[in-house]
């Protein structure tokens, strides 16, 4: 049974004598130039990241067979091509599971590793990934198809337990201790630091065990699995751990985060129902298409929020204040906020108080000419007046806009962009 379980590392390589960790199934290198080759002529017996990776797995699956693809120089530098190659080479050698403790905060870079996610998906291999040491959004890990990972920095979370979070905001599923006990082959223990990147290889010898016991899973059943046998109604200090981890809108005391955001930001009052996340979705991709980072922000009426980027969608659930505007701003890095209000005047007004709103969209097909806004109608507008305003040195249009028609997007991101420039 263990060896129908394939674990593969991409990381800097792993070398089997430092800590006595096996032959290695496949041991692979991807060069710069995306050459695959056998990993040979190298110190079998030299410290390096993947390394750990490996001594940490076999810690808790000391009959595990691992493989290495290794895609980093000893300066752990690499491109996001080379991962996606890994990516797509660990599928075709029939990996289950991917120990990754890399990826890209870049938000351009998703588009590069797209396919070759979905090519592990559909193939069910099983990613588990570590989020950024900045904790911010990072892909692959902070993926919905991925098992995003990341430490407890100050250590309440002891070695061998963890905490399941169902809806993040940063993507995140786990948080657990990276700090474990391994031994090298002189026999001398030494304690890992406590990052992120070592959260993976303990979370992904609990999802081998229960590959062990159900030969019949998936991604699904994993998380299900994994917040099944979570710490979750163990840990005393919870509260403050999920606080400090974006789980509770209660963290900006936790981080140095902005009192004013220096971003536009582009509130969408949507009145038409049958719209809903469409409008939202489309705009946001007209951005992002021009190489902006743009974050759209959907708020329904029971407090669920959704967060809309690429094809992706993150969900949570929690209070709408300052708080989460600024901690979405330092998660996601964005250029540009667009939040979609659904057919609820409470939460339009309580935006346009804690936030300084520079564009106003309303959604409604029954519109009438309206002074001192900008009418669109199809791909046409009238700019009757506007209102300029000087904030944090940049010049924006302090306007309302009037939309009743879908097919006018094209026309009014191309104005948004004039008025935003």
């Amino acid at each position: 049974m263990n060896d129908q379980i394939n674990v593969a590392i991409i990381d800097d390589g792993v070398n089997e004598k430092l800590y006595n960790t096996g032959v290695l199934k496949y041991n692979i290198e991807i060069t710069p130039n995306l050459m695959i080759r056998e990993r040979k002529k190298y110190d079998k017996y030299k410290s390096s990241h993947g390394t750990t990776c490996a001594a940490i797995i076999k810690k808790y699956l000391p009959y595990s067979v691992l493989s290495s693809i290794k895609i980093l120089n000893d300066k752990c530098e690499g491109s996001v091509e080379q991962l996606s190659l890994a990516l797509k080479l660990c599928a075709d050698k029939e990996i289950n599971l991917i120990n990754l403790s890399l990826g890209s905060t870049y938000f351009d870079d998703f588009e590069i590793l797209k396919e070759s996610l979905e090519y592990c998906y559909k193939k069910g291999v099983i990613i588990v990934a570590a989020i950024s040491n900045e904790n911010t959004y990072t892909y692959p890990a902070s993926l919905t198809n991925i098992i995003g990972v990341k430490c407890d920095k100050k250590g309440r979370i002891k070695e061998g337990k963890y905490i399941y979070i169902e809806n993040s905001l940063d993507g995140v599923n786990i948080i657990s201790s990276g700090s474990h006990n391994i031994k090298n082959f002189k026999g001398i223990n030494g304690i890992t630091n406590n990052c992120n990147s070592f959260v993976v290889p303990f979370i992904i010898s609990e999802v081998y065990n229960m590959m062990k016991e159900n030969l019949h899973y998936d991604l699904n059943s994993a998380k299900k699995y994994l917040k099944q046998k979570s710490s979750n109604n163990l840990l005393e200090e919870i509260d403050s751990v999920l606080k400090e981890n974006y789980v509770s809108s209660d963290f900006q005391k936790y981080l140095r985060l902005k009192n004013n955001l220096d971003i536009p930001i582009i509130l969408v009052n949507n009145f038409e129902n049958s719209s809903k996340y469409n409008f939202l979705y489309e705009l946001v991709k007209c951005f992002r298409n021009d190489k902006y980072n743009c974050i759209g922000i959907n708020i329904n009426s029971n407090r669920q929020i959704n967060i809309f980027q690429n094809n992706v969608i993150n969900n949570y659930n929690g209070n709408i204040d300052k708080n989460l505007f600024n901690t979405i701003y330092y998660i996601y890095n964005p250029d540009i906020f667009i939040i979609n209000i659904n057919n609820d005047t409470r939460y339009m007004h309580k935006i346009r108080k804690i936030l300084e709103v520079d564009i106003n969209i309303l959604i409604n097909t029954n519109v009438n000419n309206h002074s001192s806004n900008i009418v669109f109608q199809g791909e046409k507008y009238e700019n009757i007046i506007s209102i300029r305003e000087k904030r944090n040195y940049k010049i924006y249009e302090n306007i309302n806009v009037f939309v009743n028609e879908n097919k006018c997007i094209p026309g009014l991101y191309d104005y948004l962009k004039e008025v935003l420039h």
